[in-house]
């Protein structure tokens, strides 16, 4: 990525709620087939309740993490994983969506979004593993995460989605 092209990865204030809203459902325009809902029923989430309580609670104790990537005062992405507080997954950390706008995307913005994922998780003394799914025709996601150091384990299910 060029120097005049430099992202930033923070959290994201709680008053720019609206931008995630929108990079959220232009993702799901944009790529059907990745998710498991479509675009419809996530505009019509309790008239943005939803997204405002995502952003409000990010960093709280409910294990939700939420970095956003913006160039300027552009939003250009975002990653959101959740930490487990049932004993048994106590350790793991689950990738729940990496999201970058199409004009953004294969410039880096991706593997910096999930690389200071995994800084932050670091300083989490009891997380000793991520997880994460990606759907099977997702070539540039799995190219992705491998490049970054995550192994593949494949497992097809029929009606997943």
């Amino acid at each position: 990525m060029k120097n005049e092209e430099k992202v930033k990865i923070n959290k994201l204030p709680i008053e720019r709620w609206r931008e995630y809203k929108k990079i959220r459902i232009q993702a799901l325009k944009d790529y059907p087939d990745i998710f498991p809902y479509n675009w419809r029923v996530e505009v019509k989430k309790e008239k943005d309740k939803f997204h405002k309580q995502q952003i409000t609670n990010a960093w709280g104790e409910n294990g939700l993490i939420i970095l956003f990537a913006s160039k300027r005062k552009e939003f250009v992405g975002y990653i959101e994983a959740k930490m487990f507080k049932e004993k048994f997954y106590s350790h793991v950390v689950y990738l729940d969506s990496l999201v970058v706008s199409k004009k953004w995307q294969r410039k880096g913005v991706g593997e910096m979004l999930v690389k200071q994922l995994i800084r932050k998780i670091k300083d989490k003394p009891r997380i000793r593993k991520m997880k994460l799914d990606v759907i099977v025709g997702n070539r540039g996601a799995i190219r992705l995460y491998k490049k970054i150091g995550f192994s593949c384990n494949f497992f097809c299910f029929q009606s997943y989605y």
